[in-house]
């Protein structure tokens, strides 16, 4: 029998429906190169689960990984961990395993905070938790790891480390970490001591039987092999050193270790392999392949690198060294290695300068206007708002018309009004586009819900926006979509205002129908 990895298969159908729309909406958009050609967006995607490419582009990231590593003089130790055989009965709410000597053991090791999850009172409640659940327990143990003393002393000393994690599923859909990480020799033993007091399962510190040790002695029943540091000083030291399932520092080939979990985790386009429960796992739990630490260059700033200067390992170490800047609320970056070369992205067109001129570059600029912070702004209470848990918009201010809104969560919730004919107040929000009604201009009531543009995929909000009908449709619901391409940056255009209802909105709407 076959492993589901804890999905049925309504859940594998239903991953392969959503990967067949991105795929049909990728090979149905093309556009023009500088060159003339003709290009769909899925000739230029790197996706795990669509794009052939992206085989060629995972194995150059690994492998300068690993030559950065070792290039800064960096040793490798890979890293196994899971979590407690319990964990895995909540999945099927089961908790005969959790006891009052459990919680208190494991109260340091399970997140309950809004930030990483309630967990230890969804676990109290005795609920039924997802593989996702038991992904961020996971993911929450090993922060505590990367922020234990000993990780922090390693870069207060002067030094690094880098790491990357691959994560992957048991058999019944529960997760666990491979890490191929990076570090100083000397940090070894104290990292080890960390790794013990993040991850608390026993299948984490099981013993491992050691190859091509010498002087192998037993103590405390756990096996012990000499390591030999160096310290700062130049002096060496012999100190004692673990070897568990999930701690191992026998390394052959750093690369082949960690590309073996890689691997096995996206399905083989090349050879036409259809999409299974193992890569399913991945997309219907919305849990990603592979994490890096940021000492190596992202993969999104990469890629839009790459058609200028692919050496991943050179641009990791100018970032490394300082010579790397970024400014995501603008959408711009730079490259610079010291010696008059710059590798610059703005808005759109990414160049390369030497010595003060372009050499090379390739797109246009988006001009974008400034990001305003809401909480700089004075507002004023609207009366017609006056009873609801809602802050007007800045007055004498047409905030949407000019500017682009960062939204702080959860402090505020920015509204425009427009009171119609017939008795309508229409209402533009910052998650919820609704009507609402009024009587004697006092009370309001929430009439129904349009469906909000923000929850549609890209390939449901394109396909509704070139498709839609004007005749049986609220054209306010055109502009939301419209609006709604413009920031997801899958068209260039001028953004309109849903109140808009006039004969010139219609003709810009139809004019841009056309282009």
């Amino acid at each position: 029998m076959s492993k589901n990895y804890g999905l049925t298969f309504e859940d594998l159908q239903n991953a392969k429906d959503k990967i067949k729309k991105q795929s049909d909406y990728l090979e149905n958009n093309s556009f023009t190169t500088s060159t003339g050609q003709e290009k769909t967006l899925l000739d230029i995607s790197y996706s795990a689960n669509l794009s052939e490419r992206y085989y060629s582009r995972i194995l150059n990231k690994v492998n300068t990984f690993v030559s950065h590593g070792e290039t800064i003089g960096l040793v490798p130790i890979f890293l196994t961990v899971t979590l407690d055989g319990f964990f895995r009965d909540f999945l099927k709410g089961n908790y005969k395993r959790w006891s009052r000597e459990t919680r208190e053991r494991y109260i340091k090791h399970i997140p309950n905070n809004d930030r990483n999850g309630m967990y230890l009172d969804y676990i109290d409640k005795q609920q039924t938790l997802t593989p996702k659940d038991l992904y961020k327990i996971l993911g929450y143990q090993l922060h505590r790891f990367t922020k234990d003393d000993s990780l922090r002393d390693i870069r207060k000393d002067g030094h690094d480390y880098t790491f990357i994690r691959v994560n992957e599923p048991h058999k019944d859909g529960t997760p666990h970490f491979h890490i191929l990480m990076y570090l100083p020799e000397q940090y070894i033993p104290s990292v080890y001591k960390a790794f013990r007091r993040a991850f608390p399962a026993p299948r984490n510190h099981k013993t491992l039987t050691l190859k091509n040790t010498k002087g192998k002695n037993k103590r405390d029943g756990k096996f012990i092999t000499d390591l030999i540091i160096k310290k700062p000083n130049g002096e060496k030291e012999t100190v004692p050193h673990y070897e568990t399932h999930g701690f191992q520092t026998e390394i052959i080939s750093a690369s082949g270790y960690i590309l073996k979990y890689i691997l096995k985790s996206f399905n083989n386009l090349i050879n036409g392999d259809e999409l299974d429960f193992l890569q399913a796992w991945y997309i219907h739990n919305r849990i990603p392949r592979i994490i890096t630490t940021h000492t190596l260059v992202s993969q999104d700033v990469y890629q839009k690198v790459a058609p200028l200067d692919d050496d991943w390992h050179h641009l990791t170490y100018i970032k490394v060294n300082g010579g790397f800047t970024k400014d995501t609320e603008n959408n711009y970056f730079k490259f610079d290695d010291g010696c008059g070369r710059k590798i610059i992205g703005d808005n759109g067109l990414f160049l390369i300068e030497n010595g003060g001129k372009i050499v090379a570059q390739y797109g246009n600029k988006i001009t974008k206007p400034p990001v305003i912070r809401l909480r700089s702004l004075d507002f004023t209470i609207n009366k017609w708002f006056a009873h609801l848990p809602v802050t007007s918009k800045p007055a004498n201010f047409n905030i949407l018309r000019q500017y682009r809104i960062w939204i702080p969560p959860k402090q505020y919730r920015y509204y425009i009004s427009k009171v119609f004919e017939d008795d309508t107040l229409f209402c533009y929000g910052d998650k919820d586009d609704f009507f609402m009604t009024f009587d004697d201009g006092i009370t309001f009531e929430t009439e129904e819900h349009i469906n909000p543009v923000r929850k549609l995929t890209d390939f449901a909000l394109f396909n509704e926006y070139q498709y839609f009908d004007f005749d049986t449709s609220n054209p306010a619901r055109y502009a939301m979509l419209h609006n709604e391409l413009i920031d997801r940056s899958l068209i260039v255009a001028k953004a309109v205002n849903p109140n808009d209802y006039n004969t010139e909105f219609y003709d810009d709407l139809q004019q841009l129908n056309t282009e």
